[in-house]
């Protein structure tokens, strides 16, 4: 039974890390946003414009942060895919081993010791 979750355990890892890659591939990078430029024509919209690019400048900074911040969890979770890859290897060829080990010793020693009168 061991032996059926060491390969449960490799099977998810190995998902954990291929969506991982995926989706780091796949990602959009939200370097613009629905606040473009536009101008104005009297003082009081050009305060109104400046103020607007303002949030926008913030708006991406946020985003761009936010990106990098998914970028850094994307590959955290791909190492920590191959990593329970590997342990769940281990722990199987531990249980193969140990298994291999019970059926080699688990066979009865020959009896040598008493003669057979039966000849």
């Amino acid at each position: 039974m061991k032996k059926v979750f060491c390969i449960l355990g490799m099977v998810f890892s190995l998902g954990m890390t291929a969506f991982s890659i995926v989706f780091l591939f796949v990602m959009d990078h939200p370097y613009g946003s629905y606040l473009d430029s536009a101008s104005f024509g009297a003082d009081f919209y050009t305060y109104i414009y400046k103020g607007s690019q303002s949030i926008n400048t913030s708006i991406r900074g946020i985003g761009s942060f936010m990106y990098d911040v998914m970028v850094f969890f994307t590959i955290l979770f791909a190492i920590m895919g191959v990593i329970s890859f590997c342990f769940f290897g281990v722990k199987l060829a531990k249980e193969t081993k140990k298994e291999n080990l019970g059926t080699t010793t688990s066979l009865p020693a020959p009896n040598l010791g008493t003669a057979n009168t039966n000849i």
